[in-house]
This record gives structure tokens, C-alpha cells and sequence, in this order.
């Protein structure tokens, strides 16, 4: 399965060569391959090599999460959020946040907070969402930094503190650098 899922990974480099890729992540997914089946869900959510069907992305993206796949999780809980080929449900969309939250997903906790901060399918709560924030950041999600350095840099939510902001947004620059570097890295030096 794993030779498979490689073999997709590198043809989904190449546009053109699409609909192989997804034959390959689903032939890997078939097998019981848990990062195949997140490529299915992705591909089919996105309608990448397939036609768009986000019913059956969520069939594979849950399969991938009960596995213990967090980003699984969190597109889980985005299409609850949304409605994307299940009900609207934000309580079912925490709830997936939360499960993917556990496994370390940093999204997920971002989301969480997200969901706190704006009152979404909760009641709105401003020092759980900064929590929630707080352990976005530390995981590393770029926008939970973003967010908690505007909030210290304009005293909203938090007490003042330029400084905290100030590294807040350094940690946040350095982590973008780092970011592309492996997309460079990822994308023009590997085969």
C-alpha cells in the first residue's frame, strides 16, 4: 500500500497526471492505508483527479480519522461547520475538532478557539478561545500566532503587552520561513 500511495504522491506533483494519482491513493485507501484514505477524502473533497462528491470525502476522511489521522479530523469538523456534504452541525463539528485537538492536530485546536471566540455552535467565550488559541500557537498553527499577536498588540481580549506581540510575530515570520523553505525543499529537490 505504501508503494502505491508514493506512486500517487508523486504523480499528484504533476497536474496532468491527476485521475492516476487518485487511482493510486484509492487502490492504497482500499487497502487500508490511513494516509491514502485522507488523499481520497482530500481529492474527492477538492474534486482533484475525481469529481467533486464530499459525501464520499467524508466517508474516507472518517475512516483515516477513527485511525487517529488529526487532519482527518479537522476536515471533518470544516464540512460539519460548513455543510459540506453532511447537515450544518457545529456541535458535531466540536466534537470532531476535539477528537483531532487530542491527537495534536493544531488546526483543530485552532478551530476550537475560533469557534469559542465568535459564539459558534457555543456560547461565545473569550478566555476559552484564547486557551484554545494558546495551544494552536504552540503546536504551531500560523494563524492562531497571527491572531494572539494583534490581540496583545492592540490589547483586545488580553492586557497590552507590544513586547509579547512582538515575539508573537517574530515566531510567526520565522515559522513562515521555515514553512516555504520545506515547500522549496518538497517541491524542487525530490524526486
Amino acid at each position: 500500500a505504501l508503494e502505491l500511495f508514493d506512486r500517487g504522491i508523486k504523480l499528484s506533483k504533476l497536474p496532468w497526471r491527476s485521475e492516476e494519482a487518485f487511482s493510486y491513493f484509492m487502490k492504497a485507501a482500499m487497502m487500508g492505508y490511513t494516509d491514502a484514505e485522507f488523499q481520497v477524502g482530500y481529492c474527492l473533497a477538492s474534486g482533484i483527479g475525481t469529481k467533486q462528491d464530499f459525501y464520499e470525502a467524508n466517508k474516507w476522511y472518517l475512516k483515516a480519522a477513527l485511525k487517529g489521522d488529526g487532519t482527518s479530523w479537522f476536515n471533518l469538523g470544516v464540512n460539519y461547520c460548513e455543510g459540506n456534504g453532511v447537515e450544518n452541525d457545529y456541535e458535531k463539528a466540536l466534537e470532531c475538532f476535539r477528537k483531532g485537538a487530542e491527537l495534536g492536530d493544531e488546526g483543530c485546536a485552532f478551530k476550537i478557539g475560533f469557534m469559542y471566540a465568535n459564539g459558534q455552535g457555543v456560547e461565545k467565550n473569550i478566555s476559552e478561545a484564547l486557551k484554545w488559541y494558546e495551544t494552536a500557537a504552540e503546536r504551531g498553527d500560523a494563524i492562531a500566532y497571527h491572531n494572539l499577536a494583534v490581540y496583545y498588540h492592540e490589547g483586545t481580549y488580553v492586557k497590552k503587552d507590544r513586547k509579547k506581540a512582538f515575539e508573537l510575530f517574530k515566531n510567526l515570520h520565522r515559522r513562515r520561513i521555515r514553512i516555504f523553505s520545506e515547500i522549496c525543499q518538497d517541491t524542487f529537490f525530490t524526486d
